[in-house]
């Protein structure tokens, strides 16, 4: 949660949608720049570790991105 919320700009929304997965909307972002985003987020969450019960535990993450753009 602490690295989508520290990538996001304040008008933008981070949430749980269940489980491990979550969501975010990024309204200023073209459908490109939203999968550069996806990019950028997935690395930041792979590079991190957590200490669990003494443990160093990798952790991982997939992105996929779908576009709510008005059609005509």
């Amino acid at each position: 949660a602490g690295v989508l919320t520290g990538h996001v700009l304040a008008l933008e929304v981070v949430g749980r949608l269940g489980g491990d997965e979550s969501g975010l909307l990024l309204w200023h972002l073209t459908e490109v720049d939203a999968r550069a985003k996806a990019t950028v987020l997935e690395n930041a969450i792979d590079r991190l570790t957590l200490a669990f019960e003494g443990h160093s535990v990798a952790v991982g993450a997939s992105a996929g991105v779908a576009s709510l753009a008005a059609s005509d």
